[in-house]
């Protein structure tokens, strides 16, 4: 059985078995043979519902670097101001704002 093929029922219901033969006495090794998949998940599928009683999957994906942004708000923001364009600064004598000079600006 290929694991990543399944359904997030199947999936889920997979995950299940597992664990349900691994309360019923089988090792996680012979609970992870049986179902076709690898042992590293029957053991972390376990562990996780011993330690949280959850047998779903985590969520993936989802949001991971706004909180960089979000962090670095008031200096992007200042950025944005005191930058000027670099259409005429390349007709002008003027240079591009760089981040040091808006560091030493404040």
């Amino acid at each position: 059985m290929a694991y990543g093929s399944l359904t997030v029922l199947s999936a889920y219901r997979v995950r299940e078995l597992v664990i349900a033969a691994i309360e019923a006495g089988a090792s996680c090794r012979q609970a992870a043979e049986r179902l076709g998949v690898g042992k590293a998940s029957a053991i972390r599928w376990h562990a996780r519902y011993r330690a949280e009683g959850v047998i779903a999957a985590k969520p993936m994906g989802g949001d991971r670097h706004s909180h960089r942004t979000k962090a670095h708000a008031a200096l992007i923001l200042q950025a944005l101001e005191v930058r000027i364009p670099m259409k005429s600064a390349m007709h002008s004598n003027l240079k591009p704002a760089r981040y040091s000079d808006l560091m030493s600006a404040t």
